[in-house]
């Protein structure tokens, strides 16, 4: 038995049947978690644009649910083969953003990752990573990649 943020009813993830195949109810439960973590990390930073989050997959698209539902501007966000959930509401943030997808991933339908992006603010600084090579597996070559995506976060630190 392994833990997940929220159920999906499918192995093979497609915009088409996305509002099927989520339990969005569990995505959004985590959210507040994720959000009360969130408040927590950024009273011991002492500035929410010192908070960074990330993850792969389900985590990839629970940091952004929770990044774009969050009252703050953070830092930057990475996700790895992440997606938007239907219905998210960006409000206008404009955090630097990492996102990495595989054109040939098998779980995780390319075309349905980029679709789900369009939620995004356009005028957001997003360095796209596109792997033509790896399937699902995120390639340790992509890890160096990742700094590229948020140039200014030295200077953000140190604040």
């Amino acid at each position: 038995s392994t833990n997940s943020w929220f159920d999906i009813k499918t192995d093979k993830l497609k915009y088409e049947t996305i509002l099927t195949s989520i339990g969005f109810n569990e995505a959004y439960s985590n959210t507040k978690k994720m959000r009360s973590l969130m408040d927590q990390e950024i009273a011991i930073l002492g500035n929410s644009k010192k908070l960074f989050l990330g993850g792969t997959y389900q985590g990839g698209a629970m940091a952004l649910l929770a990044a774009y539902t969050y009252k703050e501007e953070i830092g930057g966000l990475v996700s790895f083969s992440g997606f938007m959930l239907p219905k998210t509401e960006v409000k206008g943030k404009t955090f630097p953003l990492f996102i990495y997808v595989s054109e040939i991933d098998d779980v995780v339908n390319y075309d349905f990752v980029l679709a789900s992006l369009f939620l995004i603010n356009m005028q957001q600084d997003i360095t796209l990573y596109q792997d033509k090579a790896s399937g699902h597996q995120v390639p340790p070559d992509v890890f160096p990649e990742v700094g590229s995506g948020f140039p200014n976060y030295w200077n953000l630190r140190n604040r």
